[in-house]
């Protein structure tokens, strides 16, 4: 078995210098520091009064290269010589203490000790729970960050914007965030903030269920009414739009007996009281059809009702019905006649006991246009049967039908 190889005698006591003066460097600097914390204790600042520490004392007695003391000096007369020094090179304003002083620091440390002991515990807890909150706070901000990359798109682009992005501009512009509010709140919010800086916005989907007639009686959605097999729904107004169809049909009848059946006879057919009668059919389809449908009524659901007023409304414009519990979208409107959401609610037309709304908003309007025409044909009819009058009476007479018309109108009205 070879015998290890002999140590170089070079790197032998090269070895032995070097841990020979690292232990007195350890030597020199645990007696510096055993004499700055004696001159800690003992002195104090000469205009604030206020203590040094050991560290303190330790920078001032290397910076100004102070020698320490022979080692066989006790520390306290070291630490009474090393004073002197400061003292006369001006590295600090030092003065000593008086033994009262010493003793009534020395038991004020001793109580900031007792004290110090108790409160560690509740300041790591704080601490903790401030580093707890502080995170809660970040993954808060993270989340909604990404709820609105995923939710917002850019109005010039139609392009997502990426998550990053969204979460530096909610730190540049430093938004609160609140952990006792949900995403989507506070989301909606800054998103309604970022619309005045960057072309962004808010898409939201409204996938509203569909109910049957029978669900939608028995659950009070409405005030509704609903005939063949819900095939039928007539609004809450009724009676208005009875008297709407009454009305028409009692002027249709005096058109007929007194100015239709004048001009068909002078036409010797039937033609003027045909053309009304389809023109009044049109007008009582249009308004029964527009009457008697669904106009956009929104299911009632059961989200439930945010507690802040400001989380009622969101970006795109849409609110939230606390009657309806649903989040009803822009251009909708709750009907407080028939006590429903209405899908781009127009108005609550009297006439049709109805609101006007998305699905019968093009039968309205062709009620007013049908009605319109018919309106001007029973007046232009109407002349034309005056002039007709006044014509014949002016050849009783022997005079022109104009002098006669004043006399017609009288006649007649």
């Amino acid at each position: 078995m070879a015998e290890p190889a002999e140590m170089s005698p070079l790197l032998s006591s090269t070895i032995t210098h070097d841990t020979a003066s690292s232990n007195a460097d350890e030597a020199t600097a645990r007696r510096r520091g055993s004499i700055a914390n004696n001159i800690a204790e003992r002195c104090v600042h000469s205009e604030t009064n206020a203590p040094f520490t050991q560290q303190q004392i330790t920078e001032a007695m290397i910076e100004r290269n102070i020698a320490l003391p022979a080692q066989d000096t006790p520390t306290y007369d070291a630490a009474t010589q090393i004073i002197t020094q400061l003292a006369a090179s001006g590295a600090l304003s030092i003065i000593q203490r008086s033994k009262s002083a010493r003793a009534s620091a020395a038991k004020s440390e001793e109580n900031k000790d007792e004290t110090a002991s108790s409160t560690n515990s509740s300041r790591s807890s704080n601490t903790s729970r401030r580093t707890t909150r502080q995170q809660r706070t970040e993954d808060m901000r993270q989340r909604i960050a990404r709820h609105i990359s995923l939710h917002c798109i850019n109005q010039d682009t139609n392009e997502r914007y990426s998550a990053q992005y969204i979460l530096n501009e909610i730190n540049d512009l430093e938004f609160n965030i609140r952990l006792d509010k949900s995403v989507q709140q506070q989301a909606s919010y800054i998103v309604s903030q970022l619309m005045t800086i960057i072309p962004i916005i808010e898409l939201f989907e409204y996938n509203f269920p569909s109910v049957s007639y029978r669900k939608w009686s028995n659950g009070r959605m409405g005030r509704n009414i609903f005939l063949c097999g819900g095939r039928i729904m007539i609004g809450t107004d009724i009676t208005f739009f009875l008297f709407t169809v009454l009305a028409l049909l009692i002027s249709g009848t005096l058109y007929f007996l007194y100015i239709g059946s004048a001009l068909d006879n002078t036409l010797s057919a039937p033609v003027v009281s045909i053309v009304a009668a389809l023109l009044l059919a049109a007008v009582i389809g249009f308004l029964s059809r527009a009457s008697m449908m669904d106009p956009g009524f929104i299911p009632r659901g059961k989200l439930a009702i945010p507690t802040d007023s400001d989380a009622m409304v969101r970006s795109d414009g849409s609110k939230f019905c606390d009657t309806c519990l649903i989040w009803r979208p822009p251009r909708a409107k709750h009907c407080r006649y028939c006590d429903s959401c209405v899908q781009k609610f127009d108005h609550h037309c009297p006439w049709l006991g109805t609101c006007v709304g998305q699905r019968n908003y093009r039968y309205f309007v062709m009620f007013l246009v049908s009605i319109s025409i018919y309106t001007l044909y029973v007046f232009i009819t109407g002349v034309m049967t005056l002039v007709q009058y006044a014509e014949n009476l002016a050849a009783r007479e022997g005079t022109g039908w104009a002098d006669q018309f004043s006399v017609t109108m009288e006649q007649q009205w």
